[in-house]
């Protein structure tokens, strides 16, 4: 075989491979599997579980104190996803700051029923139909 069209074999299969790296790694930029720590309720900046996420374990009272993972973005009133990822605690997030105003209960896994959303303009957790996209502002970690 010449060497010419061995090198053009060679030049197109490493053409091909990087390709196939670049298809391949693609999709992990997003955020979109819902990933949360466990022991946590996480929040992410648009449906799906993408744009970004902030976490906690413990109760929040306003949520224009905390900003989105990689971001300078606060979460008050910017939520479009959610994931409770408790071990053992229901959750209650609220479109009012310090626990006031309207609301959704969520399970966690292990208790089984909604413990998750990827879309809180068509309802969340025991609310279904009622639009809490980009309206939480607290919530309570393992309400009594």
């Amino acid at each position: 075989m010449p060497s010419f069209l061995r090198k053009s074999i060679a030049g197109g299969a490493v053409m091909v491979a990087a390709a196939a790296g670049v298809l391949l790694t693609a999709p992990a930029a997003s955020a979109g599997d819902g990933a949360c720590p466990s022991g946590q309720v996480c929040l992410f900046r648009f449906s799906q579980y993408d744009g970004g996420r902030w976490g906690s374990a413990s109760d929040v009272n306003q949520y224009n104190t905390v900003v989105y993972d990689g971001t300078n973005i606060n979460g008050g009133d910017s939520a479009s996803a959610i994931n409770n990822n408790a071990t053992r605690c229901t959750l209650r997030a609220f479109k009012d700051s310090f626990q006031s105003g309207a609301s959704f209960n969520l399970s966690y896994p292990a208790r089984g029923g909604t413990w998750r959303d990827p879309n809180l303009s068509n309802g969340a957790g025991d609310k279904p139909g009622t639009n809490f996209d980009d309206s939480l502002s607290s919530h309570d970690f393992c309400p009594a």
